[in-house]
């Protein structure tokens, strides 16, 4: 199995990103599946996210967001939601704040030949500081047989298990949530401004330890 190393530090000199990369990877290997897993998303970077994937059909997508804290965007959701021949999951708050719902995965496919796929591992999240400004790290494992394909396949499964569908009651629910923490945050001056704010929040909301 290869692997290719994959960083974004945004600089004067390298203006590599994460978004270029995955925009490169998917067309010079005529992807036609996609399934990626963030933390958290945000409506306008899920719009230019999928822009990537529209330029060859795309046979099907998987879309597993996760809603700890309320920081993803209700709108962001309804945006997955509404892709044709794609599923949306979502890992839904932990009541406990003892675990919360933190991988970044990136799984592509060939519809047609199984063995051509890949999967990337790192820290971006659906979010523009995740995609094109934040220092990220991430790697990528090509498959080079059918037993590679497998294990990629399968990592990515485990954690497509842990989602749950999102239903029409549970998004109105979530977004009414959404409000309530977002007004709380702004109060504690930690509003969201725009699509650049979430991870910061983030951030500053951990536990101590985590």
């Amino acid at each position: 199995m290869k692997y290719q190393l994959i960083h974004q530090v945004p600089s004067e000199t390298d203006d590599s990103t994460f978004f270029d990369f995955v925009r490169n990877a998917w067309e010079e290997s005529r992807y036609d599946i996609v399934a990626f897993s963030s933390a958290y998303a945000t409506n306008e970077r899920t719009s230019k996210f999928l822009s990537l994937f529209f330029y060859y059909a795309l046979y099907n997508g998987f879309w597993l967001i996760g809603l700890d804290d309320y920081f993803t965007q209700p709108s962001a959701l309804e945006r997955l939601s509404t892709i044709p021949n794609s599923t949306l999951r979502v890992s839904k708050p932990s009541k406990s704040r003892k675990r919360i719902f933190h991988p970044k995965i990136l799984f592509m496919g060939d519809s047609e030949d199984p063995t051509n796929c890949s999967l990337i591992v790192g820290s971006s999240n659906l979010t523009l500081r995740g995609l094109k400004r934040n220092i990220e790290a991430s790697g990528i494992l090509y498959s080079e047989s059918e037993d590679d394909s497998i294990n990629l396949t399968n990592f990515w499964a485990r954690y497509w298990a842990i989602g749950e569908p999102l239903t029409a009651a549970y998004l109105g629910s979530y977004k009414n949530r959404y409000e309530i923490q977002k007004a709380k945050r702004r109060r504690a001056g930690l509003g969201i401004v725009d699509d650049a704010g979430v991870e910061e929040q983030a951030v500053a909301e951990q536990p101590p330890g985590e």
